[in-house]
């Protein structure tokens, strides 16, 4: 288990913060990797989210932040001068290590961003703006034979997801299903889907249709059926998500995620496949850190 904030109470109470974050209650739909909805509920209102202090620097900004499905890998991305490169901190006692730039990390005048973890924790998915690049942020993918091995440092573009705009998140579940976030030639982000990493096709039911609303930092549950991700389609970037009864189903209409705040721009989404775990990224300190909440 990660020690960093634990908090189980009865169904819908709240929890005190005091970090500036608003206290949380139980919100959004879950289902969990035993396939059975409506577990949130039994599972307890989350707890106030706490700033993962190891990947936290005053003053600088980091987002894009995953954990491995083993919950012992934290990967993010934090800005260099002026240019994101990816991060990775191991759990070590109940406590993080201090992040260490990735062995793949591209060239300093490039970004890397955007990293997700497939099911197996062996194969990492990001977008970079390395060459070759068809324009803006392509879709990388790096790999190691063991999950405690190390990342190999010559990442492979995957040509069929990088087109001439710029794709960003692609997060894989359970029979090579994946959404991804891609600008689309309207010019906004918006979220795309399919199969085996074959050439994605827009999701409809998941577009806001407000002009100039950006959807991103998309999030899959290992069993295909919830997402999380981010959107500006209420004026603030916040958290959303939405599930679908089997694979292959229309999207429900989106929902706000407001357990952990509205007022600011929360991102990049992720939970643990036992919905005890829920990490993202908040501008609430006056620039982008990581932050933590457990039920």
């Amino acid at each position: 288990m990660l020690a960093l904030v634990v908090g189980l109470s009865a169904c819908g109470a709240q929890l005190g913060g005091g970090n500036g974050l608003p206290d949380a209650t139980v919100d959004g739909p879950t289902t969990l990797d035993d396939g059975a909805p409506g577990d949130a509920a039994m599972l307890g209102a989350w707890g106030a989210p706490v700033p993962i202090t190891a990947a936290n620097t005053p003053g600088v900004s980091e987002d894009d932040v995953s954990l491995s499905w083993s919950g012992t890998e934290l990967i993010f991305a934090r800005v260099d001068t002026t240019v994101k490169h990816l991060y990775i901190s191991t759990l070590v006692g109940g406590a993080w290590s201090t992040p260490v730039k990735a062995p793949f990390s591209a060239p300093d005048a490039n970004r890397d961003e955007s990293p997700r973890f497939a099911p197996n924790d062996l194969t990492l998915y990001f977008a970079s703006t390395r060459a070759p690049t068809d324009g803006g942020s392509d879709i990388w993918m790096v790999t190691r034979p063991t999950t405690t091995s190390p990342w190999s440092a010559t990442p492979t573009r995957i040509t069929a997801l990088s087109g001439t705009t710029t794709e960003k998140w692609v997060t894989a579940c359970g029979g090579n299903n994946f959404l991804m976030a891609r600008v689309s030639a309207n010019g906004e982000t918006e979220i795309y889907t399919g199969a085996n990493l074959a050439t994605p096709t827009k999701v409809a039911e998941l577009d806001s249709m407000t002009v100039g609303a950006n959807e991103s930092g998309t999030f899959l549950t290992p069993d295909c059926l919830t997402t999380y991700f981010a959107s500006s389609r209420d004026g603030t970037n916040d958290l959303w998500t939405s599930q679908r009864t089997t694979l292959g189903a229309p999207w429900a209409a989106p929902t706000k995620v407001t357990t952990f705040g509205t007022a600011n721009n929360e991102q990049d989404p992720w939970m643990s496949a036992d919905g005890r775990t829920f990490v993202f990224a908040s501008d609430i300190s006056g620039d982008n850190d990581l932050y933590m909440s457990k039920r």
